[in-house]
C-alpha cells in the first residue's frame, strides 16, 4: 500500500498545493524511521499507515465548544471483508512536526493499534460512548410512572441512550425483543 496515495490524489485535484505535499515527500523518511524505530523497539510489525491529506477536527458532544485536532489516529475498516486496522497520519504532522514529534506520534499511536488487537482477540469489545447514570435513571422512572416522557429521546443535542436498554456498563447492548 502506497501511503501516499491519498495524497496524491489531493494533488491532482488541486485540494492540496503541492508546496505542502513536497514537504510531505520529502520527511517521509521521518516516517518510515519512526516505524522501523516502533518495529525494532516492540519486536511487531507496524500496521499499514497512510498519509491523510485533511486535517481532521473533532468536536466533543461533552464540552459545549470544544475541539480537537486529530494529527493520527487508529481506524479500524473492512476490505474485502477482512478487519484492517489502519493508521492515519495527517498530512500537517508530517510537514510540520519535528522527528521527535513524529516518533512519539507514531508509538502513540501504535499503543492504540496494540490494544485494539488486544481487545479484538480476547472479545472485550464494548462501546466508547460516554456513559451517564442517566439511562438506568430514566429506566427506573419509566418504571414507576410509565405515562411519564423522557427526558432523553433523539434529536439535536439529546442522547439516544433513553431508549436503549441493557446492561450499564454497555449501554449499546438492546435488549432481546425490542
Amino acid at each position: 500500500m502506497d501511503p501516499l496515495v491519498l495524497l496524491d490524489q489531493a494533488v491532482a485535484q488541486e485540494k492540496v498545493p503541492r508546496a505542502i505535499a513536497k514537504k510531505v515527500r520529502l520527511k517521509m523518511k521521518m516516517v518510515q524511521g519512526a516505524v522501523q524505530r516502533v518495529e525494532k523497539a516492540s519486536g511487531l510489525r507496524y500496521p499499514p499507515y497512510y498519509i491523510e491529506p485533511t486535517l481532521p477536527v473533532s468536536k466533543s458532544g461533552a464540552e459545549y465548544g470544544q475541539m480537537g485536532v486529530l494529527f493520527a489516529r487508529v481506524i479500524p475498516t473492512t476490505v474485502t471483508g477482512n478487519l484492517v486496522i489502519l493508521v492515519q497520519f495527517s498530512a500537517a504532522l508530517v510537514a510540520y512536526g519535528t522527528k521527535g514529534t513524529i516518533e512519539a506520534v507514531a508509538a502513540h499511536e501504535f499503543t492504540h493499534y496494540v490494544d485494539l488487537v488486544r481487545k479484538i482477540s480476547t472479545g472485550a469489545m464494548t462501546s466508547d460512548e460516554r456513559t451517564t447514570p442517566l439511562p438506568g435513571i430514566i429506566r427506573r422512572r419509566r418504571a414507576h410512572s410509565p405515562s411519564e416522557a423522557p427526558v432523553l429521546g433523539k434529536g439535536p443535542g439529546r442522547s439516544h441512550h433513553a431508549e436503549v436498554q441493557g446492561h450499564p456498563e454497555r449501554p449499546c447492548a438492546k435488549q432481546e425483543g425490542r
